[in-house]
């Protein structure tokens, strides 16, 4: 059989390899971005309107309720949000939270 030259082919696979997880990468970093702002957007909103739900803040965020759940449990986790009173005439309470210049 006649030998072939395989390198130009691994070459041409490695980079396809390489870009695909320069590009993983990129959207990694992007994904992160977005759900610090969230997190960072949840409590704002919970600043402004105490009583918000959580189908209301992620009605508001564009994101699902899902999302929103997992970000409370991550706040109250942290002691920096509690909930006060029952499920449907309650408030959120903010305590202690990063601040990013918005009024407490």
């Amino acid at each position: 059989e006649p030998e072939v030259d395989a390198a130009p082919f691994v070459t041409y696979m490695l980079g396809v390899i390489e870009a695909a997880l320069l590009e993983y990468q990129a959207s990694v970093g992007r994904n992160v971005g977005i759900n610090v702002g969230i997190s960072q957007a949840v409590l704002d909103l919970i600043r402004r309107d105490p009583k918000i739900t959580a189908a209301r803040l992620a009605q508001r965020l564009e994101v699902s309720s899902r999302q929103v759940e997992r970000v409370i449990k991550s706040w109250r986790e942290q002691g920096v949000l509690a909930r006060e009173g029952s499920l449907k005439a309650g408030r959120w309470v903010v305590d202690g939270a990063p601040d990013q210049g918005g009024a407490r």
